[in-house]
């Protein structure tokens, strides 16, 4: 709306006789006599009149009616986002998995396969590895393991194993070994501690040196030591196990070891080979018998050197089957 200009004009009526002479006040010259009733004739004096001011100089606009509608702020146009609560994108890259079976992780991410995880606990064991193990898990066979894995059943649980030869498993991690797969002959990487003791050492399990070697690498479970003849050995997963003989300083072929242990244990036997029946390890026969691996492969009887009533079928005597070292009086043998 525009704001009306208001002229205020102020007229300024005045009556003043002046000389020729001069526009000043001149005493000389007689003043009309304004004392008496006589009064100036301002009849004819040209008076500018009054401005009217109850006529503006322009029409006021109408502003009972509005040009616009106002616009209707009670309903906003859309809701504001939420910046305070705005979670913004992960713009961070996906690594591409590149570590294979066995190698150390921090998560499944890293690791390769078509299940891929990464265990910092082998399932259904104390063995931890702080570095972490990538695996898959489950597995149905060793094709589902990669080109340096191997589905093992550990605990109960199918889950892919590095497999792995002596001294291998340092090329994943410094805390792995290298432990024997059953019977398969194949080694896969176990954390260090999944080891009770060192085979090369006669000082291992307390003294007794009875560390049976499990793996490639020096890693070994502890046997509980049993004399001649014991009938005292525990029962373990429901079998009786036996006392034998295991020479551990010598390899299945025979051959020299640095293990030190060779004497008689307690084993998990199988125990259901008779005397003079095929088998084909040490453990197979029942209690008081023994496998001759290194010979005939069949069942005998325990002997020891110097008693002879060990051996009482006649022409048969205690012999050296177990490849030791020395053999003498009270050394361990099988009737031959």
């Amino acid at each position: 709306m525009r704001a009306r200009s208001i002229v205020i004009v102020n007229l300024l009526a005045g009556v003043a006789a002046c000389s020729s002479g001069g526009g000043g006040f001149n005493p000389n010259v007689n003043e009309p006599d304004l004392t008496g009733d006589q009064q100036p004739d301002l009849s004819e004096r040209q008076i500018n009149p009054s401005p009217d001011f109850r006529q503006t100089f322009e029409s006021q606009p109408d502003l009972s009616e509005p040009f616009t509608s106002p616009p209707d702020f009670s309903q906003p146009f859309m809701a504001p986002p939420d910046f305070a609560r705005a979670t913004p994108p992960d713009m961070t890259a996906v690594p591409t998995p590149t570590a294979g079976v066995g190698e150390m992780c921090t998560k499944a991410t890293m690791c390769t396969g078509p299940n891929p995880q990464c265990y910092t606990t082998i399932p259904g064991t104390s063995w931890s590895e702080p570095s972490g193990y990538c695996s898959n898990t489950p597995c149905m066979t060793s094709t589902d393991c990669g080109t340096n894995g191997a589905c093992a059943i550990v605990a109960g649980t199918n889950l892919c194993l590095r497999s792995c030869t002596a001294g291998s498993c340092a090329s994943a991690a410094t805390t792995l070994r290298c432990f024997y797969l059953g019977s398969s002959g194949t080694g896969v990487c176990l954390p260090m501690n999944a080891s009770m003791c060192d085979p090369t050492s006669a000082a291992s399990c307390g003294g007794t040196g009875a560390c049976i070697r499990q793996g490639f690498d020096n890693v070994g479970d502890c046997g509980t030591p049993c004399v001649f003849g014991s009938t005292t050995c525990p029962v373990v997963g429901g079998k009786q196990t036996n006392c034998i003989f295991l020479n551990e300083r010598v390899n299945a072929q025979g051959a020299a070891t640095s293990d030190t242990f060779a004497g008689l244990l307690c084993s998990n036997a199988n125990a259901s080979d008779a005397p003079g029946a095929a088998c084909t390890y040490t453990n197979d026969c029942v209690a008081g018998y023994e496998c001759d691996f290194f010979g005939t492969k069949t069942c005998k009887k325990l002997c020891r050197v110097g008693t002879s009533t060990d051996c009482p079928v006649p022409g048969t005597t205690c012999a050296n089957e177990f490849k030791l070292t020395t053999f003498t009086t009270g050394s361990i043998g099988l009737c031959q």
